[in-house]
């Protein structure tokens, strides 16, 4: 499986975490949604769902009706389509789900639920191939906000993220751009409600990115990765300077593409750790030469908040295959 999500949500309430993986079935360029039941002790079952089957696909887990079960957004291209499709799904509390309504055809792209209008019900943030939409949720129904995005007309905004990056009570927005020339990465502000660019970052376009407070400083940082026409496959860490702006850290990791990367602190130290997965090219200088694969990096540095920055190749551990470096 390529080009697609996987994502963990309970959605039958047993305090278990169960899977849904989408993406593109690997030799026959078919796709798929598999929804797996955690039926405890490390064993999943897969369970029959009316999910549209997808391929360069997207999704997220959200209670949009707020009756306390996780509902589902999906999109993507179906098998023998050239056009996105994008539906979400109501969750009927009792293992099954219908579709509710179909948004805006999206591919190559994001799907992430927030209360932008702090109305206490879920939004949705769309990005995709040629657009970014911000679906407002009235009362359980999503409906086009019409929120126009900064840059130029012809900018398309890709794969995005919510977070609060500056503490002020609004949820902000990370954003990949492409058509625009370089392809950037761009932070936008939200002012009550108005999007204002913050941050570019050039030559950034990226696949995915995770906010997390890896230095435990009380501020949300950044984590990217993707290719680039100009730079080539990357992946870099950004330093929340409280909330003003972002600074590359400067550490070396591998660059990857057709990526996804996630924060989690895998060994309960108090520390965010990074996980990061997807293509690495043959011809890579990084130590690693496989195609493929999944690279854990552990942050070894201090963990009390307001504590200097001290990145250095020296202090992440890069463990792939078994090997460490």
């Amino acid at each position: 499986m390529s080009d697609g999500r996987a994502l963990w949500g309970d959605y039958d309430n047993d305090g278990k975490l169960d899977l849904l993986i989408t993406g593109m079935i690997s030799g026959n360029n078919a796709g798929s949604t598999i929804l797996y039941h955690n039926n405890g002790g490390g064993s999943f079952t897969a369970v029959g769902t009316p999910f549209v089957q997808v391929g360069y696909s997207a999704g997220a887990w959200g209670d949009y009706d707020n009756d306390g079960y996780l509902d589902l957004v999906l999109s993507g291209m179906p098998t023998g389509s050239g056009d996105g499709i994008s539906q979400y799904y109501h969750n009927n509390a009792n293992g099954t789900f219908s579709m509710t309504a179909a948004l805006a055809g999206s591919w190559f792209g994001s799907e992430c639920w927030g209360d932008y209008n702090h109305d206490g019900c879920q939004d949705l943030l769309q990005g995709g191939r040629l657009t970014m939409v911000l679906y407002r949720n009235t009362n359980g129904t999503l409906v086009n906000s019409g929120i126009s995005w900064p840059g130029q007309s012809y900018d398309s905004y890709l794969n995005a993220a919510w977070a609060d990056f500056n503490n002020d009570g609004e949820i902000d927005i990370a954003a990949s751009v492409s058509t625009s020339y370089p392809n950037r990465g761009r932070i936008l502000r939200n002012d009550n409600g108005v999007f204002n660019i913050m941050q570019e970052f050039p030559n950034c376009a990226f696949d995915c990115v995770a906010w997390g407070d890896y230095d435990n400083d009380g501020f949300l940082d950044l984590a990217i990765v993707g290719s680039d026409t100009v730079a080539g496959p990357f992946a870099k860490i950004y330093h929340n300077d409280g909330g003003t702006n972002f600074t590359d850290t400067g550490i070396v990791l591998p660059g990857v593409n057709y990526s996804s990367v996630a924060w989690g602190d895998y060994n309960n130290d108090g520390r965010l750790d990074l996980v990061l997965g997807g293509r690495v090219p043959a011809a890579t200088s990084h130590a690693f030469s496989a195609m493929t694969g999944a690279t854990c990096l552990r942050w070894s540095g201090p963990r009390r908040r307001n504590w200097p920055m001290q990145w250095s190749p020296g202090v992440i551990t890069i463990t792939m295959g078994g090997s460490t470096s």
